[in-house]
């Protein structure tokens, strides 16, 4: 009986098996893992590092991000081979500049850059990326389409993360933990409404 054990487990396992609908084993490709190195705050040395998981390679400084401080990489819901960068500066805090570089993951380049206050989270809906803004209390609506920051809409106090559900764009708003909130915002309105 126990020589016959293993060619019994094997009918049993093809017995189960739907065999009209065959499995793909085929392994996944374009696997990208980033990794956003936030820096030295006084010296700005934020930067890239992209793994690829099928090559096993690793490149370090990718898209040429210097002299700022990343502040969180975002890869593109709809769109896999964009991503989103998110930096700020050793003066953002006084000055609220910061900045979103688009990049171009599959060619390892950057896109476009636009001004924005300083960033801390991304959200897209549609063509448009919600970029909260921790010092200013806004969120930036960016067309993706054009690359042009939109009029920044009022939210609560430091605002932090955002996700996109019902067709909303929810927003946390840290408050530093004194009045910690959440705004929601109308995309067609680009307004709050809560």
């Amino acid at each position: 009986m126990n020589r016959f054990l293993p060619l019994l487990l094997a009918l049993a396992v093809l017995a189960g098996c739907d065999t009209a609908d065959p499995l793909d084993d085929t392994p996944a490709t374009g696997t990208l893992v980033l990794v956003g190195n936030q820096g030295n705050f006084t010296d700005q040395t934020g930067s890239i590092t992209v793994y690829d998981a099928d090559s096993m390679d690793v490149t370090q400084d990718a898209f040429g991000i210097t002299g700022a401080l990343v502040q969180q990489v975002v890869v593109d819901p709809e769109d896999d081979g964009r991503g989103y960068v998110l930096l700020n500066f050793n003066d953002s805090f006084s000055t609220g500049r910061g900045r979103l570089v688009v990049v171009d993951l599959d060619a390892g380049t950057r896109t476009a850059e636009v001004d924005v206050r300083t960033p801390r989270g991304a959200v897209r809906t549609g063509n448009t990326l919600w970029v909260t803004n921790l010092y200013d209390n806004t969120v930036t609506p960016v067309d993706l389409t054009t690359s042009a920051a939109g009029t920044p809409v009022a939210v609560g106090a430091n605002p932090e993360g955002a996700v996109a559900a019902g067709g909303k764009v929810w927003v946390a708003n840290n408050g530093f933990g004194a009045s910690t909130t959440v705004s929601v915002i109308d995309p067609a309105a680009r307004a709050v409404e809560a």
